[in-house]
């Protein structure tokens, strides 16, 4: 009996490693692993300056985004999501 083949539901698409050697390279020469490192800075200025907005924050996830987007409209109580 053939074991069926998992369906992923959330697998990112990756470009060829390769392609990305040499800036793993400079991030592991700087030591700077967490957010707001040189390439989140130049990736938020981009992105910024692509949608024509004077600022943007990119984040971690979507959860921490729901939760800076709940504070800053403070809004409070119960909040139903999708758990995806």
């Amino acid at each position: 009996m053939n074991k069926p083949t998992p369906i992923p539901v959330a697998r990112p698409s990756l470009p060829p490693l390769a392609e990305f050697i040499e800036s793993l390279r400079d991030i592991w020469d700087r030591k700077w692993l967490t957010n707001n490192g040189i390439y989140h800075q130049h990736f938020e200025a981009a992105l910024a300056e692509y949608l024509g907005v004077p600022y943007i924050s990119v984040l971690c996830n979507g959860m921490i985004a729901l939760q800076v987007g709940l504070q800053a409209l403070e809004i409070s109580g119960e909040v139903i999501t999708t758990p995806l």
